[in-house]
């Protein structure tokens, strides 16, 4: 029983050491969704890093930035 304790004890640290290091990783740049007047989507991405250092990553973490594109 006390294993179990144990095992459980460090898979619940592993968890909050993880989640803890992936929230310190910060933005490469913005993400800017903009809503059309027909319904339709645009993306765009803005880099605040040169783009040679991006390719080198496996994963990277972005800001998102929900506009209306149109004006009423």
């Amino acid at each position: 029983m006390k294993v179990y304790i144990i095992w459980g004890a460090f898979l619940i640290v592993g968890f909050i050491i993880g989640y803890i290091l992936a929230s310190l990783r910060k933005p490469i740049g913005v993400i800017k969704l903009y809503q059309q007047e027909d319904g339709m989507i645009s993306a765009f991405l803005e880099l605040e890093r040169d783009i040679t250092e991006v390719q080198r990553m496996h994963n990277v973490k972005l800001r998102v930035e929900n506009t209306v594109y149109y004006e009423k």
